[in-house]
């Protein structure tokens, strides 16, 4: 997932560079962010951690998880708030600054206490568990601007983008509670063992928002993807929407071209496109007196576009058939 996500980060970045708007604000500040998330990702490893430790053992501090700490609660989480009060119109409250600052302080103090007189992994618990807190605040304080955003999309893309970021903020939630949970149960039973239940779901948790973040950065015909269980759904009321028609007239429209084996994105957009062909052949040879020819009838004569009729189709499958 690292190797994937360095790939297409840095071909995104040189896209970037080459356009020659990257030293703008706030775009110069949402790359450095996205490279030091990628840099997070190794650094919640507790033995990748404790061994890039190792070389500043001499200096008595606990130098690997304090550059943790700062760069994910500090640069990535109070920047982002910090960016998006200047950048956008979304007010976020002053008190924050100081809550989180005062955060910070908390945590560096915390860590270099902690190195003194408890274990290494025991400080790397405590860590992780104070970076989850403020990546969960700051989480749940973006919700209502996800929202509002999400309500105001006029385009697909715009709305697959804030769909994606929603995937992000969910993932991302869910990794910060389960590493939380987890650190607590660990300090509490002096659990030893590193790669507990919770650990290993909260680090899938983390891909997943890794993948995420590596969409939200790419091509915009990737985000597309976010639409395609969707799509499969869609296709699936339709076919019963057809079955149910040809359980009562006994007619199969029959089509050329092959139903594809795999289902792209693409693939099921024309698949579903083609259903609701078929359905349009299909009704007018239901027996008038039929229910479901009447319902049928009424919605193909609002001459409705072609998305609209469709959502009434899966509303008819939805809700059944009423004589």
């Amino acid at each position: 997932m690292s190797f994937l996500w360095w790939i297409l980060y840095f071909t995104r970045l040189c896209n970037v560079v080459r356009i020659g708007n990257i030293l703008k604000m706030p775009r110069l500040y949402l790359w450095l962010m996205l490279f030091n998330v990628g840099i997070i990702y190794y650094l919640h490893n507790y033995k990748l951690e404790a061994h890039l430790q190792s070389y500043f053992d001499s200096t008595g501090l606990p130098v690997v998880t304090i550059t943790k700490v700062l760069l994910s609660s500090g640069f990535i989480t109070y920047g982002y708030l910090v960016v998006i009060r200047k950048y956008t119109r979304f007010d976020i409250p002053r008190t924050i600054d100081g809550i989180m600052i005062s955060y910070l302080m908390l945590m560096v103090i915390s860590c270099v206490v902690g190195y003194r007189y408890l274990p290494y992994l025991k400080v790397q618990i405590i860590s992780n568990g104070l970076v989850s807190c403020a990546n969960l605040s700051a989480a749940v304080s973006l919700v209502p601007m996800t929202r509002h955003l999400l309500r105001q999309q006029k385009s697909e893309v715009r709305e697959a983008h804030h769909l994606w970021f929603i995937v992000f903020l969910l993932s991302s939630s869910v990794a910060a509670t389960l590493f939380l949970v987890d650190g607590v149960v660990k300090l509490l039973t002096d659990w030893r063992v590193i790669d507990t239940n919770l650990y290993v779901v909260a680090e899938l948790s983390r891909t997943i928002y890794m993948l995420s973040l590596g969409i939200l950065i790419g091509p915009d015909r990737y985000l597309y993807w976010i639409y395609y269980p969707v799509r499969l759904r869609t296709y699936a009321k339709l076919k019963h929407l057809s079955d149910m028609i040809y359980h009562e007239t006994g007619l199969s429209v029959p089509y050329d071209i092959p139903q594809p084996r795999i289902f792209t994105l693409n693939s099921a957009e024309f698949a579903n496109y083609r259903m609701y062909i078929t359905i349009l052949d299909q009704f007018p040879y239901l027996p008038p007196e039929s229910a479901l020819y009447q319902q049928l009838r009424t919605i193909v004569e609002q001459k409705a576009s072609y998305p609209e009729t469709v959502q009434q189709f899966l509303q008819l499958v939805q809700t059944g058939v009423t004589e």
